[in-house]
C-alpha cells in the first residue's frame, strides 16, 4: 500500500474528498496516489491535508527521474467573451506534444479567439516551467477561472492589435507557449 493511500485511509477519506480538498480531479489525485504522477505543485496541499510534513508524503514514490509526463491537462471550453473556461472540474487530458520535455509541466488549450499571431482553434501546448521573455504569446489564467491568450511585454499583456490589457488583481499565473498546432477544430 502507498503511503498516500495509507495516509488517506488514517483520515478516513476517499480519493474524490482528497482531490476536492487539494482542488484537483479525482483521477488526477489517484495517478499520484498510485505513483503515475508526482505530486509536484499540489505536494504542500496533499501535506495539509493530511496534516503531515511534506517529505513524508514522497516516501514511497519510485525516484523522480523515472516519472515521466505522459499527458497533459487539456482546457478547450471557450467563453462567448473571447476566453476559454479553466476549472478543476472541466479537466481533461490530451497527449504530450512532438517536443522535448517540459521545464514544468505540460499544458494544453484551445486558442479561444484570434489573438497574437494565433488563431481560433489552434492546439496550444504550454510549459509551466520555462520562462516568459517579453514578446512571448502566453496563457494567462485569471482568478475568475477563465485563461486568454495574450503576448507579454514586461509587466503588461498586449492583444494582436497592440492593445494594453490590464489584468492587474485578476491574472493568476501566466505560461510560456511554446508550441502550437494550426486550426485544431
Amino acid at each position: 500500500m502507498s503511503n498516500l493511500k495509507r495516509l488517506r485511509n488514517e483520515k478516513g477519506l476517499t480519493q474524490a474528498e482528497v482531490a476536492e480538498k487539494l482542488p484537483i480531479g479525482q483521477a488526477e489525485y489517484a495517478r499520484i496516489e498510485k505513483g503515475v504522477r508526482l505530486p509536484g505543485k499540489h505536494a504542500l496541499a496533499i501535506a495539509q491535508v493530511f496534516e503531515v510534513d511534506v517529505e513524508s508524503i514522497y516516501d514511497d514514490f519510485p525516484a523522480a527521474e523515472k516519472i515521466k509526463q505522459t499527458d497533459c491537462v487539456f482546457y478547450a471550453f471557450p467563453t462567448t467573451d473571447g476566453g476559454g473556461i479553466h476549472a478543476n472540474a472541466m479537466h481533461s487530458r490530451c497527449p504530450l506534444p512532438p517536443y522535448d520535455e517540459a521545464i514544468g509541466e505540460w499544458g494544453a488549450c484551445i486558442c479561444p479567439d484570434d489573438t497574437t499571431s494565433l488563431k481560433r482553434g489552434d492546439l496550444l501546448y504550454y510549459d509551466t516551467g520555462a520562462d516568459v521573455a517579453e514578446g512571448d504569446p502566453c496563457v494567462v489564467l485569471t482568478n475568475e477561472n477563465v485563461f486568454r491568450i495574450y503576448r507579454h511585454m514586461g509587466g503588461s499583456f498586449y492583444s494582436k492589435n497592440g492593445d494594453e490589457h490590464d489584468l492587474e488583481g485578476i491574472a493568476v499565473k501566466h505560461y510560456k507557449i511554446v508550441l502550437y498546432m494550426r486550426r485544431f477544430f
